[in-house]
Order: C-alpha cells, then sequence, then structure tokens
C-alpha cells in the first residue's frame, strides 16, 4: 500500500471509536500490531490499516524487529495523549460537576 494512499483526512481517522481505541492501546504499553488490534477489538487487517494511518500522520512509528513490527509513539502522538487525558479529565469535571 502506498503512504498516499494511507494519508486520510484526520477527521476520518479520529471520528471512529476504533481509531481513538487503536491509539489507546499504544499509548498504553501495547507495541505490536496483533496485541494493539487484540486491546481494540479489531481485527488483525483493520488494525495494521489503522496503524499505517496513524503513522502516516506522524503520530507513531514502527520498526521491525525480527518477524514483528513494533509500534511507538511519537513525540507528536505523546502530545496527543497528554490532551486526549487533559479532555477527558475535563469531561469527568464537568459531568460531576452537574
Amino acid at each position: 500500500m502506498k503512504r498516499n494512499n494511507i494519508r486520510k483526512d484526520i477527521n476520518q481517522v479520529f471520528l471512529h471509536k476504533k481509531s481513538f481505541d487503536v491509539f489507546g492501546a499504544i499509548s498504553k504499553g501495547e507495541n505490536y500490531s496483533l496485541a494493539i488490534a487484540k486491546k481494540a477489538d479489531v481485527n488483525y487487517s483493520h488494525g495494521v490499516h489503522l496503524l499505517d494511518c496513524l503513522e502516516g500522520f506522524g503520530l507513531i512509528s514502527s520498526e521491525k524487529v525480527g518477524r514483528r513490527r513494533v509500534r511507538t509513539l511519537t513525540e507528536k502522538g505523546n502530545k496527543l495523549q497528554v490532551a486526549l487525558i487533559q479532555l477527558g479529565l475535563m469531561f469527568k469535571e464537568t459531568q460531576s460537576g452537574n
């Protein structure tokens, strides 16, 4: 698959729950494609597609180690993770204040 085909509008990727689940699995320490897909409850091929999209946006990087591909958050991905945590905390505060 060509990288140009992977680059989508960021809204198309992050407006779907499974994309958040895949990103969250990496954020929580999973780093192999199959483990990430299982944690996000998606099939392997869809998980790899989502991972490729996240990599296309520069949020994760991948490196081949033996027969496996290891995925890690980039600096940009770490910043997004912090922002999502803060957003989640803000929503919790809003919900508990009502």
